[in-house]
């Protein structure tokens, strides 16, 4: 009798919770395609209105920035962390220009996004063939130069980054130390620059970085290799500092090469901040980036 009882008070708490209405999702009705901080007076130099007139509608397309890839144009706060600050995935085309962020408050020339709507190249954006004005890219030019601001009007804090190569050049070991990296198979810009045989010479990699001071970076080193994509059987060179020069130079010989032969180099460096250290250029970099750093003996 009393396992009636138990079963027949089961079934009725069952019947009353089966009643009782599911709570709410509260995530089941956001509309993720609309951005309320966009309004429709916003100050076109500003990044609100920037993604209001010119990053979401004309950017943000299925596909393209619309979170399949960055830079993400989907929102204000998507556009503006993945924009400001953040590391260059893909080189440019255009000449040998080297861009290390896509943002970079208060420069707008060294910022990679401006590039990639300036350049001459196929390599613009939009990609769909219809170029930006010039009035829209100089709100960003502004936005960017102003400081690159958030939604709220605050200029962001630059990280700690990795040193950054700005150039890189080849001097003569002899009295007057004349640059040697300027004659380049068949005149062709981004091809093997020629040394004869015997000749000293080094090759210097002119950088920056936001935190330490050129001399005082703990890791500098070039890697040969006759292969363009393999450097595991690298020769490895030790860069040392000149003071003169304000520079770090690495002495090559091509006493140690036949004639004809063309290597390819990488140059490593740490300020001491990071795991890894910056390399230049990397696999993913085009592969005239590679050519460029690379000597032919002749």
């Amino acid at each position: 009798m009393m396992n009636k009882k138990i079963l027949f008070l089961f079934a009725i708490v069952m019947v009353i919770f089966s009643c009782e209405k599911t709570p709410d999702n509260p995530y089941d009705n956001v509309n993720y395609n609309t951005d309320t901080t966009t309004a429709a007076t916003a100050d076109p130099n500003t990044i609100v209105g920037l993604h209001r007139n010119i990053f979401f509608p004309r950017c943000a397309k299925s596909g393209c920035h619309d979170g399949t890839f960055e830079p993400d144009y989907r929102t204000v706060m998507s556009t503006y962390s993945t924009l400001v600050y953040q590391p260059v995935i893909k080189s440019t085309v255009d000449s040998l220009s080297f861009f290390r962020l896509r943002v970079i408050p208060f420069n707008a020339d060294s910022s990679l996004l401006i590039e990639r709507l300036t350049t001459s190249t196929s390599d613009y954006m939009p990609s769909n063939g219809n170029r930006l004005s010039g009035t829209d890219i100089d709100h960003i030019r502004t936005w960017i130069n102003n400081g690159a601001k958030d939604q709220n009007g605050n200029i962001p804090v630059a990280p700690n980054l990795p040193p950054v190569i700005t150039a890189i050049f080849a001097i003569d070991q002899n009295p007057p130390y004349a640059q040697v990296d300027t004659g380049r198979l068949g005149g062709i810009s981004y091809n093997p620059f020629i040394v004869h045989p015997g000749q000293n010479f080094y090759i210097i990699f002119a950088s920056e970085d936001d935190s330490t001071s050129v001399p005082n970076y703990t890791f500098n080193q070039l890697k040969l290799s006759y292969n363009q994509d393999d450097f595991n059987s690298a020769t490895i060179v030790n860069a040392t500092y000149n003071s003169l020069a304000q520079q770090w130079l690495v002495p090559i010989s091509a006493n140690n090469y036949t004639l004809n032969d063309t290597v390819f180099f990488r140059y490593y460096v740490n300020d001491g901040d990071h795991v890894q250290p910056t390399e230049f250029p990397r696999n993913d970099y085009p592969y005239y980036y590679k050519y460029y750093c690379s000597f032919i003996v002749q």
